[in-house]
């Protein structure tokens, strides 16, 4: 292996140095790689980076809470309106435009509690797509690392070995011992990525998955934005996003043509020192794949606390709608509310949500499911906490309004402020 990949690995510089950091503007990749990278650990780089993203967002999360609250007493308030219009119109459609009405005309909102979600889902999913790109880029960033180093201590055993007069045998099978050896150091002392009980946050907290890929196939179907493996020939476009090229030719003494264009022979060099590089995978990771740890990479407990925090937050959200009456999207027993599913539709949403987590969790880099873990803790912490407020403040409006009737006596029931406060 040391022989046959020699020649090809001498004509261009170390790999670290090639792989070009994605130009990540102001963008949650920039935040997690970049503005955080003062804390080493990527699992507590995105526990400090989810706390700071929910503090920023509780207004956001406190106003829907507060519309939530609001609806609920101005619902409360108008049920015996609700119960007259519907003795009063047998329509459906009737009951529905009445019941709009004076919705509208009392200030209820159904949907202002709708933009924190969309807002919420949005961020998921752009986060979603943010930590497969860096859990890709930082996986081959580790692995050009721990081949530089491979590179590196091979070349001066096999020198040593052949100077103290080793056979090329015996000093090709020594330098690839001390190789092996040495990836397995830097990797356990410099580019472990390890969480709680997670042994690699870019891999899924899953017992049938390893975190060191256990073969050359399926390293290369885990960064398929980057490589789609050795029979892919990279286009220059490829390259340029990709890798340092110019640093590629600097180390070969060479330039582009006229046109600022690699040249073909320059694009196939390339690919024969990129697919060299690849191609050594199972040999430079050689220990770390055969290691006795290298068994399972979680236990699915991240994915059994991201499920079960969704479903409890699911279910103390519909708890809390239901009693503002927004259990039916367009108004208590609308026609159009009930062609939706009204309540049943959020007891449906209440399973598959967190069934939805669950496969996320599954399929995705560990460090993602411990975003949806700290995400969903938060969430449920804060909706707690703002629904012990709000308790609060009721029992002193109550007090208030006790406080009020001692003194002046009831309110005039026929009086139209009826707007709540």
């Amino acid at each position: 292996m040391y022989n046959v990949y020699n020649f090809i690995l001498s004509a261009g510089p170390a790999a670290g140095e090639m792989l070009r950091t994605p130009g990540w503007a102001v963008s949650w990749e920039r935040a997690l790689a970049v503005w955080f990278d003062f804390i080493v650990s990527y699992g507590w780089r995105v526990v400090v980076f989810t706390l700071l993203l929910k503090l920023m967002l509780f207004p956001l999360d406190f106003y829907q809470r507060y519309v939530t609250r609001k609806n609920q007493k101005i619902q409360e308030r108008i049920a015996p309106d609700v119960e007259k219009i519907k003795k009063m119109y047998p329509d459906r459609q009737m009951q529905f435009s009445k019941q709009r009405q004076l919705q509208k005309r009392e200030g209820l909102k159904p949907f202002g509690a709708c933009l924190p979600a969309i807002v919420t889902m949005l961020i998921f999913l752009s986060l979603w797509q943010a930590m497969l790109n860096v859990g890709q880029f930082m996986t081959v960033q580790t692995y050009f690392n721990l081949h530089d180093t491979f590179i590196e201590v091979q070349t001066e055993s096999h020198a040593r070995a052949i100077e103290r007069g080793d056979t090329p045998t015996q000093a090709e099978t020594y330098a690839r011992t001390q190789a092996r050896a040495a990836v397995r150091e830097r990797y356990e002392n410099h580019e472990r990525q390890s969480f709680l009980w997670i042994s690699n946050v870019w891999v899924p907290d899953v017992p049938w998955q390893r975190p060191i890929f256990r073969d050359a196939p399926s390293f290369f179907s885990s960064i398929d934005r980057f490589y789609r493996g050795n029979h892919r020939q990279l286009s220059e476009s490829n390259i340029r996003g990709t890798f340092n090229y110019e640093l590629f030719l600097y180390e070969r003494g060479e330039e582009l043509d006229e046109n600022g264009r690699m040249t073909p022979a320059q694009i196939h060099d390339f690919n024969q020192w990129i697919h060299g590089v690849m191609g050594q995978y199972e040999d430079v990771m050689h220990d770390l794949i055969h290691a006795p740890n290298n068994r399972n990479n979680g236990f699915l407990l991240m994915v059994i606390l991201a499920v079960a925090l969704n479903f409890g937050t699911q279910f103390l959200t519909m708890k809390q709608q239901k009693k503002a009456g927004m259990s039916n999207p367009m108004g208590m027993d609308g026609a159009m509310g009930g062609m939706m599913g009204g309540g049943n539709m959020m007891k449906i949403m209440m399973f598959v949500f967190p069934i939805m987590m669950g496969i996320f969790a599954i399929s995705m880099a560990a460090a993602f499911t411990i975003y949806m873990v700290m995400n969903a803790t938060l969430t449920m912490l804060g909706l707690l906490s703002m629904m012990g407020i709000f308790k609060l403040m009721d029992k002193r409006r109550e007090s208030k309004m006790v406080t009020q009737v001692q003194k002046y006596g009831r309110p005039d029931p026929n009086s139209k402020n009826k707007k709540d406060k």
